[in-house]
């Protein structure tokens, strides 16, 4: 037997008869599935620069795009000619 209108209004104002539960929806996906293939490329071909610059120490940041800067200052990295190479201490 339902309940009066009054009756409801004030039980649902003190919170002990919840709204409508049936209407509450938590998550639902009605995207279509993607393969992963597909994925990859569709989001290299939307970001401006999704690899970034090779030698840019900050590709690891999400937040980070690789801008003119990144790609004079970084280039390809550090060169291994660049690396100094010393002797051995000897003990």
């Amino acid at each position: 037997m339902p309940l009066p209108p009054a009756l409801l209004a004030r039980l649902k104002r003190r919170g002990i008869i919840q709204e409508d539960a049936a209407e509450e929806v938590i998550a639902e996906n009605y995207d279509a599935e993607i393969p992963t293939g597909i994925q990859s490329n569709a989001r290299q071909k939307t970001e401006k620069n999704a690899s970034g610059a090779r030698g840019c120490p900050n590709k690891w940041n999400p937040y980070h795009y690789c801008v003119q800067f990144c790609y004079d200052h970084w280039k390809d990295g550090t060169n291994e000619n660049r690396f100094v190479v010393l002797p051995l201490p000897l003990v």
